[in-house]
């Protein structure tokens, strides 16, 4: 009797190992035809690249200073005398 038991036990048991052995590659085949479906959509993607442009218009209102009368003539009305004396104000 004891012989049946463990003869009915690993019966069952081979049938459990191989019902889940099967679910398994179930699994894998739905996972693999997953991926080949997503690897078709992608083949039928196209990349496009787009170049955004941005414009922008800056007013500057600035109040004239005074000339003064120590510097050279060139130097009046020069608008790279406000940039690089900003310039040496940041450093």
């Amino acid at each position: 009797m004891p012989r049946l038991a463990a003869h009915i036990s690993h019966y069952h048991s081979e049938k459990r190992r191989k019902s889940r052995e099967e679910e398994i590659i179930r699994l894998l085949q739905e996972i693999l035809q997953e991926i080949r479906g997503l690897r078709n959509d992608l083949k039928g993607l196209r990349v496009t690249e787009y170049r955004r442009r941005v414009e922008e218009k800056v007013t500057e209102i600035k109040q004239e200073k005074p000339h003064d009368k120590k510097l050279p003539s060139f130097l009046h009305g020069n608008p790279w005398v406000e940039i690089l004396s900003r310039r040496a104000e940041s450093d």
